[in-house]
């Protein structure tokens, strides 16, 4: 199956310049190698593979796996006793392209390869030129902003790595992906999550 996200979503707040054809060659083999890795932590082996599997039939996908991957779809929440209705945006973030791998694939790539960074780094104004701004806390808000949109678990939850959940337990006011796979745990029956946590400027 070819990637999800392409290189033209490292826009915005996740800005990667990809003007020239290396620059988009070397993010192309790391949506390859990143997305998978996102999407296996997110679904857990079985419900990936059978993602997977379930996009490549042809003509037509089942719904299930194209919700999933699109989104535009309504699904509620159950917090404190209150039913709330959120829209899931996909895998693919929809026409804003604000995708959850995109946000996993700008941290996994800033981190490997910010040596090489001197013309795409942050920025900061100085009276005299422009000097190189730190990186890390760009690198955590993104990846913060992606847990978000993953799906935010309390800490003292995961002591297992990747667990099953239990239905009906939400975290969070979020249209994230735990949440709308947990509003659907009867449709995705072997999902698995990886819970991934918030960090600091420190990586801590």
């Amino acid at each position: 199956m070819s990637n999800i996200i392409t290189y033209d979503y490292f826009i915005n707040d996740v800005n990667i310049p990809y003007s020239d054809s290396t620059m988009k060659t070397r993010l192309t083999n790391a949506i390859t190698r990143f997305e998978e890795e996102c999407l296996r932590a997110l679904f857990g082996d079985k419900l990936y593979d059978a993602f997977i599997t379930g996009l490549a039939v042809t003509p037509t996908p089942d719904a299930k796996w194209t919700n999933l991957r699109d989104g535009g779809v309504t699904f509620n929440i159950l917090l404190n006793g209150e039913t709330i209705q959120k829209t899931w945006k996909g895998l693919n973030g929809g026409t804003s392209k604000k995708s959850l791998i995109a946000y996993y694939v700008y941290c996994k790539f800033r981190n490997a390869n910010e040596t090489f960074f001197t013309g795409v780094n942050q920025a900061k104004g100085s009276s005299e030129n422009t000097e190189v701004a730190e990186y890390k806390p760009i690198i955590s808000e993104r990846w913060n902003q992606f847990v978000r949109m993953y799906g935010q678990i309390p800490y003292d939850v995961f002591t297992a790595t990747p667990f099953a959940p239990v239905a009906d337990t939400f975290y969070y006011d979020e249209a994230s992906a735990y949440n709308f796979l947990m509003a659907n745990i009867t449709t995705y029956t072997d999902w698995r999550f990886t819970a991934k946590d918030l960090i600091n400027e420190y990586g801590i």
